[in-house]
């Protein structure tokens, strides 16, 4: 009977031992996250890089073209960095995507007033578009409601018309 009552109080005080350990490594876990998290939010030279060329641009760009124009920074920026990037500043409410059917997605400043786009069929860039026709609700069918709406122009920029 001894025997027994010391076996439970050895594998409760083995439960014990191993709760505390699951809240050190809990405990752990948390500090490494949230270093990580810091680390995310750095300002390095590619971040800074990335966030020049977004502010200089003044139009959406696909991660291909922020890429493309960041390594004259920083020539050896990658596209994971590039994708890593844009993900944290979308979190902190910097950039906004910017959705177009058929096209892969582009990133522009975030905070602008409402707008629409213009896409070029030659070259492939997109560009912003001041104001809005307004009134689209007038073609709504009957007994629906509009809520939002995005307007994509699709032609020849000033460049490519220019030259074709």
């Amino acid at each position: 009977f001894d025997r027994m009552a010391d076996d439970a109080l050895f594998s409760s005080s083995r439960r014990s031992v191993s709760i505390a350990c699951h809240r050190l490594m809990i405990t752990q876990f948390q500090q490494v996250w949230s270093r990580k998290e810091v680390f995310l939010e750095r300002d390095t030279a590619q971040r800074r890089a990335i966030r020049g060329v977004l502010k200089a641009a003044g139009r959406p760009l696909t991660p291909r073209e922020v890429l493309n124009e960041a390594r004259g920074n920083v020539p050896n920026i990658g596209i994971a960095t590039v994708y890593r990037t844009v993900k944290a500043l979308i979190e902190e409410g910097w950039l906004s995507p910017v959705e177009m059917p058929g096209q892969p997605q582009r990133y522009e400043r975030a905070g602008k007033g409402h707008h629409h786009h213009f896409n070029c069929n030659q070259c492939g860039r997109t560009f912003e578009m001041d104001g809005c026709p307004g009134g689209l609700d007038r073609i709504v069918p009957d007994g629906f409601k509009m809520q939002a709406h995005e307007v994509f122009i699709y032609g020849l920029c000033e460049e490519c018309n220019v030259t074709s």
